[in-house]
């Protein structure tokens, strides 16, 4: 019998793979989004590579741009850093 110490979340997306569904749906580049959220394309590559953690003002920018709440952005990079740390053990 498997304990549930021992069970582990299926894989988890970062924040960076719905960033780039949402500019799929826009037909934006990376300077588009940079450009809107008034950030270096270098941050927000970053980021799209689960590489940059996002800060609470990248969330507010984003769910500003997306028409979503800054939490839904935190939650989803808390939850993928969690899952990135867990896989480690």
């Amino acid at each position: 019998m498997v304990s549930t110490s021992q069970i582990r979340a299926a894989k988890k997306f970062g924040p960076g793979y719905f960033i780039r569904e949402e500019m799929d749906l826009r037909d934006w580049t990376k300077e588009d989004l940079a450009d809107e959220m008034d950030i270096k394309t270098k941050l927000l590559n970053a980021i799209l590579r689960e590489r940059q953690p996002l800060t609470i003002e990248v969330s507010r920018l984003l769910g500003g741009i997306f028409n979503t709440s800054p939490q839904y952005w935190l939650n989803i990079d808390s939850g993928y850093r969690l899952w990135k740390e867990q896989d480690k053990s």
